[in-house]
């Protein structure tokens, strides 16, 4: 029902009720008592009847707005569960990710340790290759210094064979 219609229907009830009061006021002089309190009733119950619709009208019009702001609440519910949907989501997602996060740091921390290990390995074998390799120069420095040694007694083995074999030519020539 529109404005209009509800003006409408005022109107009507308007006329209705000034058509009875015409009627009651219009008895006729030969009315007796009896129709007087028959008119007062009728015009009891025609007013109550207005009031009726009137009351009608007014809920009528409460009906619609009270529809109209079950649509708007409604229409508000689901709003709002969307938009508590969408958080939902958007939190189910950050708990992902902040797991996966937890995860990439465990995965990191673990690799970053193995890294560790496997430089400290490499560090121990570089000390080791360094430790060998200064004492392969330690050696091949007494080797040098036995290689000079070696040519000095070869030397003086070589004078020593060279004295034996004059000695022993001076002993074959008495």
């Amino acid at each position: 029902m529109t404005v209009r219609d509800d003006e409408f229907d005022d109107d009507i009830a308007r006329d209705a009720r000034s058509a009875t009061t015409r009627a009651m006021t219009v008895l006729p002089t030969f009315a007796n008592e009896r129709h007087r309190a028959l008119a007062a009733e009728i015009e009891t119950y025609s007013a109550a009847i207005d009031d009726a619709k009137r009351s009608e009208r007014e809920h009528v019009k409460r009906i619609a707005l009270m529809r109209e702001h079950v649509k708007d609440v409604t229409r508000d519910m689901v709003d709002v569960r969307d938009r508590s949907r969408g958080a939902r989501e958007a939190l189910e997602r950050e708990k992902h990710l902040a797991m996966l996060d937890a995860m990439n740091r465990e995965r990191a921390a673990q690799e970053t340790r193995v890294c560790e290990k496997e430089t400290e390995l490499q560090n121990e074998q570089y000390r080791e290759y360094s430790r060998r390799a200064e004492a392969y120069e330690a050696a091949m420095g007494r080797l040098r210094a036995r290689a000079e040694s070696a040519g000095v007694v070869r030397d003086i083995v070589r004078e020593r064979v060279d004295d034996d074999e004059r000695d022993l030519e001076t002993l074959k020539m008495y």
